[in-house]
């Protein structure tokens, strides 16, 4: 009773070893790549008082752990540039209003990835007197 048990469990893990890796295998090719670093997200502000729907917009961004940097200008090869200021994670600023000192980016950055992976740009709001 229990040697046929055992003979067809043997077939059945045999049969897991060779179809466990092909499947894995197939989702690693049918996966989708990442965003460029080089696109730019819709939807471009132009005053202080749109940074909360540009970091709406950071949402669209399929990336893990996305940190949100203010800089002056947006680098070319995706890494921060010296003058970044962290703002703090994209989660955690939802409700913060932030208004620029001067005209610049607000970059999305991805900590796994160690790279930008969307910005948009923000520019000063200039008050008429």
């Amino acid at each position: 009773m229990i040697q046929p048990l055992r003979r067809a469990h043997q077939w059945f893990m045999a049969g897991l070893t060779l179809v466990l890796p092909t499947i894995f295998v197939a989702g690693l090719a049918v996966r989708q790549p990442s965003p460029p670093v080089s696109e730019s997200l819709p939807g471009r502000c132009a005053s202080a008082r749109n940074i909360s729907e540009a970091m709406r917009s950071f949402q669209k961004v399929l990336a893990p752990d996305l940190l949100v940097y203010w800089a002056r200008a947006v680098p070319s090869d995706g890494t921060l540039p010296p003058d970044a200021r962290l703002l703090g994670s994209l989660y955690g600023t939802q409700g913060v209003d932030v208004s620029p000192v001067s005209s610049g980016y607000l970059l999305a950055y991805s900590l796994p990835d160690r790279r930008v992976v969307a910005y948009v740009a923000i520019r000063k709001a200039v008050e008429q007197l």
